[in-house]
């Protein structure tokens, strides 16, 4: 998925700028195994957030970003979209579904796809999914990176669904029609995420998925883990859960994140004490449970933020002329 859906993904960049609702499991299927939501009500409630979206904004190329994606799909991120989610059902290679929810202006949306290698649709009922192929990467004819069908449909007038080809759309929609299961609230997928939560983030099954985008031994000693960041009464936060396969690997966990935290005390430097922001880290292992918890006041990111912005702003001192040296025993000419 390169074409639309690449571009819609391009939006998580701008989090700060978009409107979103909290993470309704339901309308994720049953079958899924990991998912990354974005909620960016809280985003635009949170001073980090804001400072992060001020400096962009700033930019050239933040503010051509933006026009680029209105004038290509007809989407203005900073008052269309309310929503983006990616979820999957196994971690193979560009297998996730991408639900966006907001105002969508479908003429330019088809315009672009219609322009895509063998656009086509396909009827089911009232059901139009739109599918195309996409480019290959790389030597049109390296075998690593073969073409392969992408497919979109519109649920509704606020939303699109978009996948790595016409059955996990279609199932995609069968969950939002309610045809299909979502998330049962047993599933470790489905932990409410806590109160100002920014990004919402879920994996599960990770100790037997048969393909990882991390081939990581540590990961291979966890059934599932979950984490929330956000902004909540003045502090930025983040929470995580990793549950492992036995209370030995829980420890272990725990002490890598600990080590991680004393390494990065020793390498805090003049510009940015990293000591002092992972201060606050709190890192628990009970049985086979490890939690970390870390939370930091927002505005001493924000001032952090805008003094690495004011840092690029500023002109590049002028190297200072080197003044030839006096002849030892005599007198300059």
């Amino acid at each position: 998925m390169r074409l639309l859906p690449s571009l819609l993904l391009a939006l998580l960049g701008f989090t700060p700028l978009l409107r979103a609702t909290a993470l309704d499991p339901k309308q994720l299927p049953a079958e899924a195994c990991w998912y990354i939501h974005v909620d960016v009500d809280a985003a635009n409630a949170s001073s980090v957030s804001k400072s992060i979206r001020d400096a962009w904004l700033a930019r050239p190329e933040g503010r051509e970003a933006i026009a680029k994606v209105r004038e290509v799909i007809g989407i203005d991120p900073i008052r269309d979209v309310h929503g983006i989610t990616v979820y999957g059902t196994s971690y193979a290679p560009d297998a996730g579904v991408v639900i966006v929810r907001g105002k969508v202006d479908r003429a330019k949306l088809l315009a672009l796809i219609k322009n895509a290698p063998d656009y086509r649709v396909e009827t089911a009922g009232e059901r139009e999914i739109y599918l195309w192929t996409e480019a290959r990467q790389g030597n049109e004819h390296d075998a690593d990176h073969p073409a392969r069908t992408s497919a979109g449909a519109f649920f509704g007038d606020d939303m699109v669904v978009i996948g790595p080809g016409q059955k996990p759309v279609s199932a995609a929609l069968d969950v939002l029609e309610s045809k299909s299961p979502g998330l049962g609230k047993d599933s470790p997928l489905a932990i409410p995420a806590a109160e100002g939560s920014v990004i919402q983030a879920a994996a599960a099954g990770l100790a037997d998925a048969k393909k990882l985008p991390l081939n990581s031994p540590v990961l291979r000693q966890c059934d599932y883990g979950t984490l929330a960041v956000g902004e909540l009464n003045g502090n930025v936060f983040l929470h995580g859960r990793i549950v492992t396969k036995s209370a030995d690997v829980a420890s272990q966990i725990r002490a890598l994140a600990e080590g991680a935290k004393a390494m990065a005390a020793l390498q805090s430097n003049e510009n940015f004490d990293a000591g002092r922001l992972l201060a606050p880290l709190k890192v628990a292992a009970d049985d086979k449970t490890v939690k970390l918890d870390w939370s930091f006041p927002a505005k001493e990111v924000v001032k952090w933020v805008e003094a690495e912005e004011a840092k690029r702003l500023s002109p590049t001192p002028a190297p200072t002329a080197v003044q030839p040296a006096t002849p030892q025993g005599g007198k300059g000419q």
